[in-house]
């Protein structure tokens, strides 16, 4: 009874069901894939073997990690500008505009993803405009191509780069910037050596991340796609719900998962500021 009513064992029987919901839903499932991925001729690797050696995977592998760093590229410039511009607002109106980037989190991926084909469509608002104004004769292909990807991916994650970088940038102590510019340096001075270094390992995490997320979409790829840009996710959903190939499909599941768990260990590495030594 004493064991039983220690913090220790309280502790324990509070923590289990939530540890035997994550195992049933989270860890089961990753290692039947793991399981999966695993050949039984001519060798155990035979399926990441196919995999590497294939032309057509590592095409697709290629690409996937291309329209990633695209996209964590375009989304953390753009969230770094916005996280500075929403740094020099007013106190009163930052809940205001923070509400706007959380707000899109309630909406569902697929809405988002088709909310681009009116804007990027044959007849959609760019092609009109552009024709209204006399600057194409004929209406560009702005979807079913990479670029509307990037496009529709990038609008998805970049709440999701914005509020690390806007919890970044409100940690910066405004004294230092102060000091700088009361000591006579210009604003250009001060933002290069005082403030991007204190937010660079912020920003650079934050860029990663993105790239982490970013590698296992779904849902936009297949739809601003068209099945014309084709990503490992989707290759993935090909090779096992329409072909049967478990293993292939498992296999290449498993590697996007290692470059996941790779992207984000190294995003937090870099996010964790390094402790610095003091000689005695």
């Amino acid at each position: 009874m004493k064991m039983l009513s220690s913090p220790a064992a309280s502790r324990i029987a509070l923590n289990a069901p939530l540890v035997l919901f994550l195992a049933l839903t989270l860890v089961v499932p990753l290692l039947g894939i793991v399981v999966f991925s695993f050949g039984a001729e001519p060798h155990l690797l035979s399926n990441y073997v196919q995999v590497v050696s294939s032309r057509t995977y590592m095409r697709v592998i290629g690409m996937t990690l291309l329209l990633g760093v695209i996209v964590a590229a375009t989304t953390t410039a753009l969230a770094f500008l916005f996280s500075l511009w929403v740094l020099n607002l007013p106190k009163r109106w930052k809940p205001v505009v923070i509400a706007c980037i959380v707000l899109p989190f309630f909406i569902s991926y697929l809405v988002r993803a088709l909310s681009w084909m009116p804007v990027l469509g044959f007849n959609g608002l760019v092609n009109r405009s552009l024709l209204a104004m006399g600057v194409i004769d004929a209406p560009l292909t702005l979807i079913y191509n990479p670029l509307a990807v990037v496009l529709g991916t990038a609008n998805v994650l970049f709440p999701v780069a914005a509020l690390p970088l806007l919890a970044a940038f409100h940690k910066v102590d405004r004294r230092l910037l102060d000091a700088a510019k009361s000591l006579g340096a210009s604003r250009w001075t001060t933002f290069k050596r005082i403030f991007l270094p204190l937010v660079g390992r912020a920003t650079l995490s934050t860029s990663i991340m993105v790239f982490a997320i970013a590698t296992g979409f779904y849902i936009t790829p297949s739809v601003l796609g068209g099945g014309k840009v084709l990503l490992a996710p989707n290759l993935i959903e090909l090779l096992i719900h329409r072909r049967g190939e478990w293993g292939s499909g498992a296999a290449l599941s498993v590697i996007l998962l290692l470059i996941f768990l790779a992207s984000i260990a190294l995003a937090k590495r870099l996010g964790t500021p390094r402790q610095r030594r003091v000689s005695r």
